[in-house]
């Protein structure tokens, strides 16, 4: 009986971990670096997660309406404010148009994420 309770815990554990995939963004800070964050999205009761260069930033990610596409705004549990608007359009394979590149023109953090930092489009990790 014992064995079977363990068993069951260990399979939900792993299929709960599984359920987080975290998106994978890639972009480029103003000097030419290269720069890589994750995405975790938290929900309604959970704050969304930004890793940045191993460091965990818990917050929210937000859209902001505009033309033609949604800017994003992430607002950190600190207060510092993060905003970056669609630079690029593209069209997907339902020939619906999606952001291709994010251009950061608000940054209350010059050292950890520059103004005139672009991300590209964010791939899921597998």
């Amino acid at each position: 009986m014992i064995r079977l309770a363990t068993g069951l815990v260990a399979l939900f554990m792993l299929m709960t971990m599984g359920a987080c995939v975290p998106t994978a963004i890639k972009g480029q800070k103003p000097d030419h670096t290269p720069i890589s964050l994750l995405f975790y999205p938290g929900g309604v009761s959970l704050d969304d997660l930004v890793i940045i260069d191993g460091v965990n930033y818990f917050g929210k990610i937000e859209t902001i309406p505009n033309e033609p596409l949604d800017d994003l705004k992430f607002t950190l549990k600190s207060g510092a404010i993060f905003i970056a608007e669609c630079t690029a359009i593209g069209t997907n394979k339902a020939d619906q148009q999606q952001c291709e590149e994010y251009d950061v023109y608000r940054s209350d953090d010059e050292d950890l994420l520059p103004e005139r930092t672009v991300f590209y489009r964010p791939r899921w990790l597998k």
